[in-house]
């Protein structure tokens, strides 16, 4: 259902449509979707690293949260709207070294976007960071698009890190 109307400027896409049949209740409903948002971050196990998802509606970012989950991608960071460069300085903390000298996985790096726009300065700015934006409008195209990812990640961690060996070797 498409509802249109002036003052939606605040409206959140996928959330429930309530009939206010008296002055002030608005408040008791606004808090309710506000609770709804709060009650996802809630139940989704955030990692200290992990993609970050944007989606369109909160039914498409539970959705995705939960395809995801079942196939073990951790997530860092979730919110709906379009991605915005803070959501790609988030993602670039992947990229930075840890303590202990470690580097995370470059494939975490990463922000999917279901059926949202990239503002164009978030964009330029992924590309200066090195944060892959992946960006679909079908979930299953998401996932196979961040399993080449991975893919690709990996392959450039064997080059970098293989530089020095010598394959296939013989051992005794």
């Amino acid at each position: 259902m498409k509802v249109t109307a002036d003052g939606l400027e605040g409206a959140v896409a996928g959330s429930s449509v309530f009939l206010i049949r008296k002055e002030g209740d608005e408040e008791k409903y606004h808090e309710a979707l506000g609770d709804r948002l709060k009650e996802i971050k809630r139940n989704i196990k955030h990692q200290t690293f992990g993609i970050c998802v944007q989606a369109s509606t909160l039914g498409a970012l539970e959705a995705l949260i939960k395809y995801l989950y079942n196939n073990k991608i951790p997530i860092q960071h979730i919110g709906i709207g379009p991605v915005t460069k803070n959501i790609v300085q988030i993602a670039s903390r992947n990229l930075e070294v840890m303590q202990s000298g470690e580097k995370l996985k470059k494939e975490y790096a990463t922000i999917l976007s279901f059926n949202v726009k990239t503002l164009p300065e978030a964009e330029e700015y992924a590309k200066e960071k090195g944060v892959k934006i992946i960006a679909k409008e079908v979930i299953y195209h998401l996932e196979g698009e961040y399993f080449k990812h991975v893919e690709y990640c990996k392959e450039q961690a064997r080059l970098e890190y293989g530089k020095g060996a010598n394959f296939p070797v013989i051992l005794e």
